[in-house]
């Protein structure tokens, strides 16, 4: 349950921040936190750093089979006693890969509204929202529980057997 939680919490918190965006953000920038942080409202018609905007509906039918993927994994796993990490790790990429997914879909871009002030222009460039965030800690929990059981490692919670 608190994994389905998870994903709904992600799906609604982006949504809501990407429906303020689009209608009050329109245009400019605001900087947070001392100006490390800005705000701004990016429709991004490609995937990560605008990969395929080219093809779009390569694009849609891409994050379709990938996304189907990813929440055909998390079903399997659900039901697995143990593989708390991975579970976590499935349940952020399904929350960010919904919301991402279907504003895809639905308007043919993904809005963007998170941008870090930094040195670098090409990285000061890249504009993020929760979604994407919560898709790259998710990738990065499920890789690590992936390595941890080919290493046969502590990160999956193992049923312990008491012996005579």
């Amino acid at each position: 349950m608190r994994y389905l939680l998870m994903i709904l919490g992600i799906f609604g918190t982006d949504y809501g921040l990407k429906e303020y965006t689009n209608s009050y953000r329109l245009q400019g920038e605001e900087t947070l936190l001392r100006g490390k942080v800005f705000l701004r409202n990016y429709h991004n018609p490609g995937a990560a750093l605008g990969f395929l905007k080219e093809y779009p509906k390569l694009n849609k039918s891409l994050s379709v089979f990938v996304l189907c993927g990813v929440i055909w994994e998390f079903l399997r796993t659900l039901p697995r006693r143990g593989y708390a990490v991975r579970k976590t790790g499935l349940a952020l990429i399904t929350g960010g890969g919904l919301n991402n997914c279907m504003e895809r879909l639905k308007k043919g871009y993904v809005t963007d509204y998170i941008g870090f002030n930094v040195d670098n222009k090409k990285v000061r460039d890249i504009t993020f929202n929760i979604s994407d965030f919560s898709i790259f800690t998710g990738m990065f929990l499920y890789a690590l529980s992936s390595l941890a059981s080919v290493l046969g490692g502590g990160l999956r919670e193992k049923k312990m057997r008491q012996e005579p």
